[in-house]
C-alpha cells in the first residue's frame, strides 16, 4: 500500500521507499529528513549516509542540505519561516537549546558530511575497510580501462584467430571481423556482468565442411577451363532462358566473375551472381515449353554453392562461439590483470564491494559499516541495478538503521542510464513503508492537470506491472505563469499532429524530419515576436530565448533544430551527449597535427590547409602548386610549428597557431562558428592533458588522438561543451 509521505510525521525507522515524480520536492524531502535525523536521532553529519548517482547531483545535494540546516537554525532562533510548513513544524516542536546546539554543530562540521556518489561511497568503504573486504591496499582508480581491454582482446585474437584456417580468416575479412571490431564488441558488452549470448554455442571450427567445399572447389576449377566456351554458348545462344533474369549483357560478366573466383583460390566470399549458374536456377528461369540448358558445370556450381552456404552458416555459428569465449575470457582476465596492476575502474568499485558483502566475512563488513552510519538516504534510486541494490540491501538488512530510498519509478524504464526496472520492483517489494510525494511545486496547474489526464487514460501507461502512474496535485508555491495579453495560457500542453498526404500509405519519416525543425523554429520565432511586442510575458518580464527548451531524441536531430534556428537568427545552445571526438573539428585537428608531425609530407600539408582551421579553398591550394616560393613558405611554417610542438608542447604551439593564422575570427565567421571554435579549443585542451598524462611526443599524441576519434570513449570530459552561456534556446537530447 502506498501512503502519502509526511515529512514532519512519517517514522524514521526501517526500510522506506519514497516515490517522487518530477517537481514534487524530492530534494526538499531529503534535506528535511537529514534535519530530522540530526534532531530526533541525534546523529552527527558524518553518520548520515547520503548517496546519489552523479558528481553534479552530489554537489547540488550537499549545498541544499547545508542551506536547509541554516534555515532550520534560523527558524529555531526565531526568524519567521514564511510559508514553509517544515520550518513551522520545527519551531513548534524542536525550539530548544539542545536542538539549536545540534544544528549549529552540524553546520560547523558540515565539511565532514557523508554525501557521496555511489562510486565514491564504495571507494571510501573499500579503502577504509580494506582488511574486512579483502581488498588490496593503495589501489589506484583509473577512469579509463579501454587500453587494458584492447590488450586483452588483442591477446585473444592472437590465441584464437591467428592459427585459424585461411578460409575462415578470409570469411572474417569479408564480414569485417577483426581485432578492432572484436574490441568494439567487447567494449559494448564485456562490462556487463552475467551477460550471456544466445544461443550458447561450443562448436569447433567446421573443418569437415571446409574440406568438402575445398574438394568441390577443386573439381569445379579443374572442369571449368575446358568447359567455359561451351557453357557460355549454352547460356547465350539457346534462347530458352527468361531474358529478364538472364540478360545477355550480364552473362559474360558472371563468367568473368567465375574466372576471377576460381583463380583467387578463396572459398568465401563467393560472388553474388554465382547462384545464377546453379542447375536449379536455370530450370526455374526457362521459358515455357523449352528445355533448360544442361551441363556438368551447372551441377558442380550448385553442389559447391550449397556447401558454401552451409560453411558460411557454420562460420557464423563459430563466430558467435568465439564472441562467447571472448566475453568469458574478458570477464576473467580483466579482473586478474587489474588486480596484478593494483588498479580499479569505476564499475569495479561496486562489484568489489558487492562481492565482499556476499562472502563469509560479509556480515562482519556490513556490521562495521553500520557502526559508522546510523541512517542512509539513497537519492535517484530509480537508476539502481541489482549490484547497487544488493549493496544497500546487505548493509541495511533490517530495522537497525533507517534506510530511505528516494526516486521516480517511472524513470526506472530508462535502461540507457543503467537502470534495472526489476531491481527497482524487487526493492519496492521488500520495504517496510512505500510512500509517494503527492504535490507538484514546479509546474503550473493546467500542465499538471493535462499530464494527469494523459497518463491516467491508460490502465498501464508504463507497460510493466508495478510501475504505476499516480496523479499529483498542485503545490502551493507561487510560480511564474506564461501569459498572453495579461491572460494565463489556457492550453499549457499541446499535441501537434502531422497529417498524412493522400498519396502516402504511411507518413514518410524523412518528410517529418524536414518539417519538424521548421515548424518548431517558426513557433519559437512567433513566441519571441509576441514577447518583443510586450504581449507575451513570463511572470513580470517578457519571454526570452533562455526560457525555451526543445527536447529531441538524438544529437543529429538537435543539429537540424539548431540549423533551423540559426537561419532565423535565434540563439541556441546544444545540451547533448555527443563525444567531442565525433565532431568534425576533431578530424580537422587530426589532419592539422598530422601535417605538423611530418612537415615534409606534402599531401598531409595540403589536407591541413584545406581545413576550416587554416581556411584555404581548393583553388588556393591548387595555385600553390604553381607558386614554388609560396609553397616553400608553407612548408617552412609547418616545420616551425613542428619545432614549437616538440620544444614547448601542443598547447603553446596551438596558441601561437591561433594567433598567427587568425583562426578565431575565421572560425567565428562560419555558420555555427561559436560551436566550431568551442570544439577546436576543447580538442587542444584534451590533447594537452593527454600529452602530460601519458608523456607523449608528436607521433605518440597523434596516434592517441586517432584512436580516440575511432573509439569515441565515454568520459564526461570528452563530451561536447556548451558553446555559449548567453540567453539562448536550449536544445536537449533525451539521453542528456
Amino acid at each position: 500500500m502506498i501512503e502519502e509521505f509526511d515529512l514532519c510525521q512519517s517514522p524514521l525507522e526501517g526500510r522506506n521507499l519514497i516515490e517522487a515524480s518530477a517537481g514534487t520536492g524530492k530534494t526538499y524531502a531529503i534535506a528535511g529528513l537529514f534535519v530530522r535525523l540530526l534532531l530526533e536521532k541525534e546523529l552527527r553529519v558524518d553518520q548520515i549516509l547520503v548517496v546519489t548517482f552523479t558528481e553534479a547531483a552530489t554537489e547540488e545535494l550537499r549545498e541544499r542540505i547545508r542551506d536547509r540546516l541554516r534555515e532550520a537554525l534560523s527558524a529555531l532562533e526565531g526568524k519567521e519561516p514564511g510559508q514553509d510548513d517544515f520550518l513551522r513544524y520545527l519551531q513548534k516542536t524542536r525550539r530548544s537549546e539542545r536542538a539549536r546546539a545540534l544544528l549549529a554543530n552540524a553546520l560547523s562540521c558540515f565539511d565532514e558530511a557523508a554525501v557521496f556518489t555511489i562510486h565514491g561511497f564504495c571507494q571510501r568503504t573499500l579503502q577504509e575497510k580494506a582488511f574486512e573486504s579483502g581488498s588490496l591496499f593503495e589501489t589506484d582508480l583509473v577512469t579509463d580501462q579501454q587500453e587494458l581491454v584492447r590488450e586483452i582482446v588483442d591477446d585473444f585474437w592472437r590465441i584464437h584467430f591467428m592459427d585459424a584456417s585461411a578460409d575462415f580468416l578470409a570469411w572474417c575479412r569479408a564480414q569485417n571481423v577483426s581485432a578492432g571490431t572484436l574490441f568494439d564488441f567487447a567494449r559494448g558488452y564485456g562490462r556487463r556482468a552475467g551477460l550471456r549470448i544466445l544461443p550458447q554455442n561450443e562448436e569447433a571450427a567446421p573443418s569437415d565442411l571446409e574440406q568438402l567445399c575445398r574438394s568441390s572447389f577443386r573439381e569445379l576449377a579443374s572442369a571449368w577451363g575446358q568447359a567455359r566456351a561451351e557453357v557460355e554458348s549454352l547460356l547465350l545462344d539457346g534462347g530458352v532462358l527468361n531474358g529478364t533474369k538472364y540478360r545477355k549483357a550480364s552473362i559474360p560478366q558472371w563468367l568473368m566473375q567465375l574466372d576471377a573466383y576460381l583463380e583467387g583460390g578463396s572459398l568465401l566470399p563467393c560472388f553474388d551472381a554465382f547462384v545464377k549458374l546453379y542447375a536449379s536456377s536455370l530450370v526455374a528461369a526457362v521459358k515455357k515449353g523449352c528445355v533448360p540448358p544442361r551441363h556438368r558445370i551447372f551441377d558442380l556450381c550448385e553442389r559447391l554453392g550449397e556447401a558454401l552456404d552451409a560453411l558460411a552458416n557454420a562460420y557464423q555459428t563459430h563466430l558467435i562461439g568465439m564472441q562467447q569465449k571472448l566475453l568469458a575470457y574478458l570477464q576473467s582476465e580483466l579482473p586478474r590483470r587489474k588486480r596484478r596492476q593494483n588498479i580499479r575502474a569505476f564499475d569495479d568499485l561496486l562489484d568489489d564491494l558487492h562481492r565482499s558483502l556476499t562472502l563469509a566475512a560479509g556480515a562482519e563488513l556490513a556490521a562495521s559499516v553500520r557502526q559508522r552510519y546510523g541512517a542512509a538516504l539513497i537519492d535517484e534510486f530509480q537508476d539502481t541495478d541489482p549490484v547497487q541494490y544488493g549493496i544497500f540491501r546487505a548493509l541495511f538488512p533490517d530495522d537497525r538503521a533507517p534506510l530511505f530510498l528516494i526516486g521516480d519509478p517511472k524513470q526506472a524504464i530508462y535502461s540507457f542510464r543503467g537502470a534495472d526496472i526489476y531491481a527497482y520492483l524487487k526493492a519496492a517489494g521488500e520495504v517496510s513503508h512505500r510512500y509517494t510525494l503527492g504535490c507538484n511545486y514546479r509546474s503550473v496547474p493546467g500542465l499538471i492537470a493535462a499530464v494527469n489526464t494523459l497518463f491516467s487514460a491508460h490502465l498501464r501507461p508504463f507497460v510493466v506491472e508495478g510501475i504505476d502512474f499516480h496523479p499529483v496535485g498542485e503545490g502551493t508555491r507561487e510560480k511564474a505563469v506564461l501569459a498572453l495579453d495579461g491572460q494565463p495560457d489556457p492550453t499549457p500542453l499541446r499535441i501537434w499532429q502531422i497529417g498524412r498526404r493522400e498519396e502516402e500509405k504511411t507518413i514518410n519519416i524523412k518528410r517529418v524530419e524536414s518539417l519538424l525543425p521548421e515548424a518548431v523554429s517558426s513557433e519559437i520565432v512567433r513566441l519571441l515576436d509576441l514577447a518583443g511586442e510586450g504581449r507575451l510575458r513570463i511572470g513580470e518580464r517578457p519571454l526570452a530565448p533562455g526560457d525555451i527548451a526543445v527536447l529531441v531524441r538524438s544529437n543529429r536531430q538537435a543539429r537540424l533544430m539548431q540549423q533551423a534556428l540559426q537561419c532565423r537568427q535565434v540563439p541556441s545552445v546544444l545540451y547533448g551527449s555527443e563525444s567531442l571526438f565525433a565532431a568534425p573539428e576533431a578530424q580537422q585537428v587530426w589532419r592539422l597535427l598530422a601535417a605538423m608531425a611530418d612537415p615534409a609530407d606534402e599531401a598531409r600539408l595540403r589536407a591541413a590547409l584545406a581545413t576550416d582551421v587554416m581556411g584555404m579553398s581548393g583553388d588556393e591550394i591548387a595555385a600553390l602548386a604553381r607558386d614554388e616560393a609560396e609553397w616553400e613558405r608553407w612548408l617552412e611554417t609547418f616545420r616551425d610549428y613542428h619545432g614549437l610542438w616538440r620544444r614547448q608542447g601542443v598547447m603553446t604551439m596551438s596558441r601561437i597557431l591561433m594567433t598567427r593564422e587568425q583562426v578565431r575570427p575565421r572560425m567565428i565567421s562560419l555558420t555555427g562558428g561559436e560551436r566550431r571554435l568551442t570544439n577546436l579549443l576543447h580538442c587542444f585542451e584534451i590533447l594537452h592533458q593527454a600529452a602530460l598524462e601519458h608523456r607523449l611526443g608528436p607521433e605518440g599524441l597523434l596516434k592517441w588522438f586517432g584512436i580516440q576519434i575511432h573509439e569515441q570513449p565515454e568520459r564526461d570530459e570528452y563530451q561536447i561543451r556548451l558553446e555559449t552561456d548567453e540567453n539562448a534556446v536550449k536544445l536537449v537530447t533525451v539521453h542528456k
